[in-house]
């Protein structure tokens, strides 16, 4: 079992987090909204985002961003564009401060806007500047 946060409760992130629960993963899911945390925890529901959808039992959400990266080994960015880099730099905060270095992936489409940054590149920039063996990459499909 892989211990895996996503970022982002929206209906993409709360579809892939409970797939990931779906295969034995202990995931939690990471989002801004309390009361779409409460439900999701309460009833496994995302009615904010999607009607008549249950997510897999084993589903956690939480609007503490150290509570949702404790002991992750996977971190998947399932945000808005424009929400990345500020959560990436609050990612950062958090690791710094536990020494973890997890697997991050990015299931977020587009680029920045302004910088015309692609996901990837915001990532390494905000997460692992300095790592060059935590560099980010990405494939065009």
């Amino acid at each position: 079992m892989t211990k895996i946060a996503v970022l982002g409760n929206g209906s993409w992130g709360s579809v892939l987090g409970s797939m990931l629960a779906d295969n034995g993963n202990d995931v939690t899911l990471y989002g801004n909204i309390d009361s779409v945390n409460e439900e999701i925890n309460a009833h496994h529901t995302n009615s904010h985002y999607m009607k008549d959808w249950k997510l897999n039992e084993n589903t956690k959400a939480t609007g503490d961003l150290e509570a949702a990266l404790d002991g992750a080994e996977l971190v998947l960015f399932v945000l808005p564009t424009k929400a990345v880099r500020i959560v990436a730099k609050n990612v950062r905060k958090v690791l710094d401060k536990t020494g973890a270095k997890p697997l991050l992936v990015t299931a977020t489409k587009g680029i920045e806007p302004g910088s015309k940054k692609l996901i990837s590149e915001i990532l390494t920039e905000e997460i692992y500047p300095d790592d060059e063996d935590k560099t980010v990459s990405y494939t065009h499909l």
